[in-house]
């Protein structure tokens, strides 16, 4: 299923609770009940567990039902279900991707408007990983357009292009020695060996929310100090 971060995680609110055997019209109801810890005593489990509607929940139980993801216990009437074992593999990759989006304000970490207004939706729903790929991918798009570059100069050839030292189009903010400046353009070769190409082709790996928007933070201070820079002189 192509979901986005909130969907996981109410998707993956219902198979946690379904992982021992559930009975969905409760679930509908909001009344659920784990039947594997029976003896008429079993706990009941709040509604705010899923924290969607109830159309939306059963929505979500029909497309992992259909997918095989969820089964009738026989013993049960036919509203008792639990996980299958190809169920219980989808739960477990769920895992490190349904979690709550960090309490952070996107405003008071990301200075560059244009990346900012950009990345607001995805931010505000959690999806980190897909901020950093549209942050590689405006960085790179910026530099292409400072330094005036053809479409065949791509990554790594943009950046020197930009800022290799004593030559690239753009001279660095700050710096005052060539040291600084070869520092300086090795942050943006790191920033598109490591980070641009992470994020685009392996952005499947990046699953710890930290991290994510730590190198979001990092993209926004490369784009700020782009901005700085000044062409080079003839």
């Amino acid at each position: 299923m192509d979901l986005t971060k909130q969907q996981r995680l109410k998707i993956f609110r219902i198979l946690e609770e379904t992982e021992n055997g559930v009975n969905l019209q409760r679930i509908i109801d909001g009344t659920w009940k784990d039947v594997s810890r029976g003896g008429g005593t079993t706990p009941e489990f709040g509604y705010d567990k899923v924290e969607a509607s109830k159309e939306k929940i059963r929505t979500y139980w029909q497309e992992l039902q259909s997918k095989g993801y969820i089964i009738p216990i026989g013993n049960y009437n036919k509203n008792w279900f639990k996980l299958s074992p190809k169920g219980k593999k989808y739960y477990e990759q769920l895992k490190s991707s349904a979690t709550e989006p960090l309490d952070v304000d996107l405003d008071s970490v990301i200075f560059h408007e244009q990346l900012r207004e950009e990345i607001r939706t995805l931010f505000e729903d959690g999806e980190y990983a897909e901020c950093v790929v549209k942050g590689a991918r405006l960085l790179e798009r910026l530099l292409r357009n400072k330094t005036g570059s053809p479409t065949d100069v791509k990554g790594v050839g943009l950046a020197s292009l930009a800022f290799k030292p004593e030559e690239g189009e753009l001279i660095a903010p700050y710096c005052q020695e060539k040291s600084h400046e070869e520092g300086f353009h090795c942050l943006y070769l790191g920033a598109i060996k490591f980070i641009r190409n992470l994020a685009i082709h392996h952005s499947e790996t990046l699953n710890d929310q930290i991290d994510n928007l730590q190198m979001l933070i990092f993209l926004d201070f490369l784009v700020r100090l782009l901005e700085k820079s000044k062409p080079r002189k003839p």
